[in-house]
């Protein structure tokens, strides 16, 4: 099938990667606030750190999502290597808007110095590997005998 043959492409396709990071960032976020309500209830400025806390992890999920559909989703497509290629994309894209907002949502900066910033690329890489293989390799059905 060409280009010119293929059928158009929905809303859903561009938006579903960085809504659906989006979403399950602020589930696992929320679930984590969730057990430390009772120390979150006693410190109001806990509380005033979980609007902002949610909203930089949406935002870092979204822009990872739209990362993938710009960058990720064509890496795919490059033999062997592709899916790795894409979960570590992805992942930096994800761990780089956080490490943006950090400065926003706490006073700890997460990276400090060089040695920082290189164990942030290596765990970057790493869970972008484990990402790739995990998310976007394609599985071959289990043979059974």
């Amino acid at each position: 099938m060409t280009p010119e043959q293929s059928p158009p492409r929905g809303r859903m396709y561009y938006l579903g990667p960085p809504l659906f990071g989006a979403a399950v960032l602020i589930a696992i976020v929320a679930v984590r606030i969730v057990f430390l309500l009772p120390a979150i209830l006693r410190n109001p400025v806990l509380r005033a750190q979980i609007p902002m806390t949610l909203g930089a992890v949406a935002a870092a999920g979204f822009i990872a999502g739209t990362v993938y559909v710009a960058l990720g989703r064509p890496a795919r497509r490059i033999p062997i290597a592709g899916p790795y290629l894409a979960g570590i994309v992805v992942i930096a894209a994800y761990m780089g808007a956080l490490l943006y907002a950090a400065p926003y949502i706490s006073s700890d900066r997460p990276v400090k110095n060089r040695s920082d910033l290189v164990l942030y690329a290596v765990v970057t890489v790493f869970f972008g590997l484990v990402a790739g293989h995990s998310w976007f390799r394609n599985k071959s059905p289990s043979r059974t005998r």
